[in-house]
């Protein structure tokens, strides 16, 4: 080690971090795919001096030389007398303007991970917590939220997540929705479940008098997955989404899935406007499958993928024939529509092909008929 720092400082002097710090990125990406560290010195010294940190400026951040020299030794930021540097970087990512930017979003799991190595998911989850009442962007990302669910149980005891777990729902009048929803979808086993399923009811109660947003109707979803008693039927009857123009379409998405599971957990018919959606603009336009790409020119092929995926037979049990014969016309012109586009895009054809091949849709009487009556 002492070779490569003494060869690092003939070669390349500290004093071109300034100048030239793609060198220092490079000597990184080169030390990382060698497997050899730095003193941690040494990198603290080329991360001070090259990063853009220290300025307080984001446009000046070299966000792939943080995630190089956090896979190297994440100590230097995260150990206790690195305090400075690790608040230099937390304040980069709060005022980082772009959250799908890759390279941003791969430091950041670096930095998810380094915490999880150092046995300290907890404190990442404590720290974003109060990140996230800034509402800044890229803490509210889907991406980051899932790199933490990722994490969850792996790097936690069931106890662990179920003191953060009760800890989030204690912490106001209205919930933290970004985390709540992490959690969720972050705990996958039935112990935990068990775990954390008497805090649900505070979850809903509070679900029912907020007015933030889509994510709280996907944690309604995940509600019912561990307890299908926990909402009742009346739920959606009593709170609805915004009726505002403008209203987030992925708020739309997830209330009229939420309306279809919870009808199926309670066995009951689902209401005939579940499938029912007026939209302006085109549906037939692809998907990534991505919930931040979703977008009012493709809300219909995203609520299709969620009723092929998951609730053709509730669809089926919904009373009126009108109502199920529209959705099939819908999906169909959908299909026809379609153009070629992209593999990793999802299209209505795609789709369509998709339920064909799926022998649970020619179980289902009404939407058979309705198919065999357009192509006979």
């Amino acid at each position: 080690m002492e070779t490569v720092e003494a060869l690092v400082q003939a070669v390349i002097p500290l004093s071109y971090a300034r100048t030239s710090p793609g060198i220092f990125t490079g000597l990184l990406e080169l030390l990382v795919e060698n497997d050899i560290n730095l003193p941690s010195e040494t990198l603290s010294l080329i991360v001070d001096e090259a990063s853009g940190l220290a300025s307080g400026r984001v446009r000046d951040v070299r966000w792939r030389l943080i995630d190089l020299a956090l896979k190297l030794d994440f100590d230097i930021f995260l150990g206790g007398s690195n305090q400075r540097r690790r608040g230099n970087l937390i304040h980069a990512i709060g005022h980082a303007s772009d959250g799908n930017n890759d390279q941003i979003l791969k430091t950041l799991e670096a930095l998810i991970e380094s915490y999880a190595k150092a046995r300290n998911l907890g404190g990442f989850i404590e720290m974003w917590a109060k990140e996230l009442q800034s509402r800044a962007a890229l803490w509210e990302s889907d991406a980051v939220a899932k790199m933490v669910g990722d994490r969850l149980e792996k790097n936690l005891s069931a106890f662990q997540i179920e003191r953060i777990f009760k800890e989030a729902c204690e912490a106001g009048s209205d919930l933290n929705w970004v985390l709540i929803d992490a959690l969720l979808r972050g705990v996958r086993t039935d112990a935990t479940e068990a775990k954390i399923k008497k805090y649900l009811p505070k979850v809903v109660d509070t679900a029912e008098t907020s007015t933030s947003g889509w994510r709280r109707w996907r944690v309604l979803l995940r509600v019912i997955q561990i307890d299908n008693t926990a909402v009742d039927q009346g739920f959606i009857q009593r709170v609805k989404p915004s009726a505002k123009e403008d209203v987030d379409p992925r708020e739309t998405l997830f209330f009229k899935e939420l309306q279809i599971a919870l009808s199926g957990s309670n066995g009951v018919s689902p209401p005939e406007d579940a499938l029912a959606i007026a939209l302006p603009s085109t549906s037939s336009a692809p998907w990534t499958g991505s919930v931040n790409d979703i977008s009012n020119r493709n809300l219909c092929l995203a609520l299709n993928t969620g009723y092929v995926n998951n609730w053709l037979e509730s669809i089926e049990h919904i009373g009126s024939l009108p109502a199920k014969e529209e959705f099939v016309d819908r999906f169909l012109d959908s299909a026809l529509h379609s153009k070629d586009n992209e593999k990793s895009l999802i299209t209505a054809r795609d789709l369509w092909l998709g339920m064909l091949a799926n022998g649970e849709f020619f179980e289902l009487p009404t939407l058979k008929g309705k198919y065999l009556i357009c192509f006979t």
